[in-house]
């Protein structure tokens, strides 16, 4: 479960990215963050995922308050997230498998899970690009993006 209790975010430089947020995202529930440019998307995401600090308000992810997390525990605390950025943060010389592989390595998961993952995502588009180099898939995301953006 996410929670946001009136939560409000104030950048230093005074611009105000979010003012008395109040949302409940329910175990199980699928979730898209929408908006226009500037309407706080990636404020709300780094506030979940506690890379800002909400000026005001109370956030808590799956039991944990993140106003009070301790910094060591953070990296701990991530592992439960998935969020797709809207840059990607490929490592740019390496295939799509191996950019999944590697921060699957990062928080100690075993090659044997590694592999039995990316077989299992077969069903997808991921074992006809996985292999590929992430800067054509990068392109390809970046141009659906710009499309989906237009309309």
């Amino acid at each position: 479960m996410i929670e946001f209790n009136n939560v409000s975010k104030k950048y230093d430089n005074g611009t105000a990215a979010l003012k008395d947020i109040n949302i409940k995202i329910e175990k199980g529930e699928f979730v898209f963050v929408v908006g226009s440019s500037g309407a706080g998307k990636s404020t709300f995401l780094k506030l979940m995922m506690r890379e800002e600090v909400p000026s005001s308000g109370t956030i808590t992810v799956d039991g944990t308050v993140l106003n009070t997390i301790k910094k060591r525990d953070i990296p701990k605390f991530r592992r439960k997230l998935g969020i797709v950025f809207q840059d990607f943060r490929l490592i740019p010389n390496m295939t799509v498998f191996d950019n999944v592989a590697f921060a699957m390595r990062v928080i100690g998961t075993k090659e044997k899970t590694i592999l039995r993952s990316f077989r299992a995502a077969s069903s997808s588009e991921l074992p006809s690009r996985g292999r590929l180099p992430t800067a054509p898939i990068s392109s390809l995301l970046t141009s659906r993006r710009a499309t989906s953006t237009r309309r």
